[in-house]
């Protein structure tokens, strides 16, 4: 008979499954005048098959990561810049500056991560309020350029 799929696989599966619609729902939805990477083996982009299955590190031009974080405060559990970096007072993690990542997406990148049990009800809920403050951020950046 056939073989079931070892467990392992179907979380990361799941997962994967999860990360690309919260990258989705981030980055496409009430906006498109995001400038947005991710970060990481890829690169290009959408594709995210070279990246870890339940991480999303996703720089954003025009965002401040620690000011995103500060103010989403406990509705959603993300980091800013890479895990190495978590207790640093440096502006751009180590990391990020050996991935090449460009200044201006460094200071805005979030990680996100996602677990075999994390929901789409979750997702959705992560995506729509990060989705709020970075759109508020960039509206605000926006108003301060105008004369």
């Amino acid at each position: 008979g056939k073989k079931e799929k070892p467990q392992w696989k179907k979380n990361a599966q799941h997962m994967k499954a999860m990360r690309q619609r919260l990258l989705e729902k981030l980055v496409r939805q009430p906006f498109d005048d995001i400038v947005w990477r991710i970060n990481g083996p890829a690169n290009d982009d959408d594709d995210c098959s070279n990246c870890l299955p339940n991480t999303l590190s996703i720089g954003i031009q025009g965002v401040h990561s620690g000011e995103l974080l500060s103010n989403v405060g406990n509705k959603v559990a993300c980091s800013a810049g890479s895990a190495c970096h978590a207790h640093s007072t440096q502006m751009v993690s180590p990391v990020l500056q050996a991935m090449k990542v460009p200044l201006e997406f460094a200071v805005g990148t979030l990680r996100l991560s996602i677990g075999p049990h994390t929901t789409i009800q979750q997702i959705d809920t992560a995506a729509s309020v990060l989705s709020h403050e970075i759109q508020r951020q960039l509206s605000l950046a926006t108003k301060k350029q105008s004369p």
